[in-house]
């Protein structure tokens, strides 16, 4: 298997693999963030994971913080380069965006506050969109068990919705009655 990391992350370096192990261990079953589709015009990702142990007690970790971290400011770096090379494709409208992403705040949707911005200023202003799939009474039922969702107060620049999609049994029999 290959796993798909922000650049800046070495796994060949003592640090990198601690990085990487210690943001494992924080997520369920050990599934960490990891890329599963880019975009080869704006910069544009998606990246999947396990929900957090973050339980009761609201854990945290700094190795985490730090990965989510280093993949805003990959996310910043390709953005820009997309921008500065000219090469940024016609943007769907804003009305599609807001609906796509729930907001209902134009400035969240980055559409052209970032033109010809250096990665390090647009990372300062960077959002970093978190999907939860799950009902929001589903991942806060999950604390008592030791997990839960991301406190966006502990990750720069995020913002969480919550898509209301149940189980994998809730999707089958969705899925069934419409067949």
């Amino acid at each position: 298997s290959i796993m798909f990391a922000p650049m800046s992350v070495n796994d060949q370096t003592p640090e990198g693999v601690r990085l990487l192990r210690d943001t494992a261990t924080f997520r369920s079953g050990g599934r960490m963030q990891t890329l599963s589709w880019a975009s080869k015009y704006d910069g544009a990702s998606l990246w999947r994971s396990a929900q957090p142990k973050v339980g009761l007690q609201g854990n945290r970790s700094a190795a985490d913080e730090l990965f989510m971290k280093k993949i805003a400011e990959s996310a910043a770096l390709a953005n820009s380069q997309a921008f500065n090379n000219g090469s940024m494709p016609k943007r769907p409208s804003v009305a599609f965006l807001k609906m796509l992403t729930g907001s209902i705040n134009e400035s969240d949707l980055m559409l052209d506050n970032f033109r010809n911005r250096d990665a390090k200023a647009f990372y300062e202003d960077c959002m970093l969109k978190i999907f939860d799939l799950r009902p929001k009474s589903s991942a806060m039922a999950n604390r008592t068990a030791g997990y839960g969702y991301e406190n966006t107060h502990h990750y720069k620049n995020t913002t969480l919705s919550f898509f209301g999609i149940g189980n994998i049994h809730a999707v089958r029999d969705s899925y069934q009655k419409i067949s």
